[in-house]
């Protein structure tokens, strides 16, 4: 049985790109969706996987070739496209962007008007929020938390680090690794 069908006549418009509403056909085992509960826009079946607790909730969109699979979440206004993955337990959620090829996975969150592109990977437990934009080849994880106006960059690795203000970030390339606790 599906876990979801694409409603064909309740669509919207995004950077060109038509997108249908989706409605739970059953459950989902993890109490928040009912069966018959609204549910974002997709662009395609192949945008959220049909396996797992994955969802994609409220006004939030995935298109292009996106995917959200296992348990991920994708709500509020957030989007996600081109070849963004959001995989694990991850949630994308507010007004946060997510798009290129980045991936988000493990128990990581994005949020409120964050953005992760390039190739940027954030794992873990890691958070980025605020205005935070992390991109290229950057990588977040562990307990990071990226947050403000921070922009990661390059080849940069955070690992285990609150980095809440541009002045957070110690003076070193974007190839450089932060760890946290390691002076």
């Amino acid at each position: 049985m599906k876990k979801y069908e694409i409603l064909k006549d309740d669509t919207v418009i995004i950077n060109g790109r038509k997108l249908y509403r989706i409605k739970a056909c059953s459950a989902i085992d993890n109490g928040f969706v009912k069966a018959g509960d609204f549910g974002g826009y997709i662009e395609s079946e192949d945008n959220l996987s049909q396996d797992g607790f994955a969802w994609v909730g409220d006004y939030a969109a995935v298109y292009g070739n996106a995917k959200v699979i296992e348990d991920a979440w994708v709500n509020g206004n957030a989007r996600v496209s081109d070849f963004a993955t959001i995989s694990g337990n991850a949630i994308v959620t507010d007004d946060a962007e997510v798009n290129e090829s980045a991936v988000i996975a493990g128990e990581a969150m994005v949020s409120e008007y964050a953005t992760v592109n390039g190739n940027a990977e954030i794992t873990g437990t890691a958070k980025i929020k605020g205005h935070a934009w992390v991109h290229g080849y950057a990588a977040v994880s562990g307990d990071s938390t990226v947050a403000g106006h921070v922009d990661v960059s390059g080849y940069m690795e955070i690992c285990d680090e609150v980095v809440e203000d541009p002045d957070d970030i110690p003076p070193v390339s974007e190839d450089d690794v932060i760890i946290g606790g390691i002076e």
